[in-house]
């Protein structure tokens, strides 16, 4: 795992720590025959993703604004299925539709085991895609476009809700997004 997801997942869990318990808490999930981490290998990380953490009176935490509480993403394609995804952090679960068009012929009823991701998992992942940087708006032509892929994403925080949607256009990390998505439900999400 890298040391940012444990970082990330570490401060998820126990809340604001200092560098030194980040430290033995990160070594703590190193298997053994690993090199342990250092302070110096925390701040290294912490400074490189200085926009996910807030550092107050000695702790480090995840700043509010980064800090996943809902999660809802929606994308269908006219004639296509149509896929609905919602998660509570907070909860730790999700609701994930998908709604077949019986009437279009290239959808065929496939019907395979999914297995589940884990919901803290797939929160580690979130962080990579950096939604909160995205446009709010991502249109591929001006007008009316009438067979483009749609797509909505709203993740609210702790202190913020970002909002964003496009139609035949996507942010660079759509390809992220959606595999860390299907990694969670077990399904596709395009």
């Amino acid at each position: 795992m890298p040391l940012l997801d444990g970082i990330l997942k570490i401060l998820d869990e126990k809340g604001p720590l200092s560098i030194s318990s980040l430290c033995n808490e990160a070594n703590g999930l190193l298997s053994s025959g690993k090199p342990s981490v250092h302070p110096s290998d925390v701040k290294s990380v912490l400074s490189r993703k200085n926009e996910l953490f807030l550092f107050y009176n000695g702790t480090i935490s995840i700043k509010p604004e980064k800090q996943p509480v809902l999660l809802r993403a929606y994308s269908e394609q006219p004639g296509r299925n149509a896929y609905l995804l919602k998660v509570n952090f907070i909860k730790g679960f999700f609701t994930y539709v998908e709604w077949r068009d019986k009437e279009f012929p290239a959808i065929k009823d496939i019907q395979t085991k999914k297995r589940p991701g884990s919901v803290p998992d797939f929160k580690t992942s979130l962080y990579r895609t950096q939604i909160w940087s995205w446009d709010k708006n991502y249109l591929k032509d001006k007008g009316i476009v009438l067979d483009g892929n749609s797509w909505s994403v709203s993740l609210q925080t702790k202190s913020l809700t970002y909002e964003c949607s496009g139609i035949g256009h996507y942010p660079e990390q759509w390809a992220a997004f959606c595999m860390a998505i299907q990694k969670l439900t077990g399904a596709p999400f395009r």
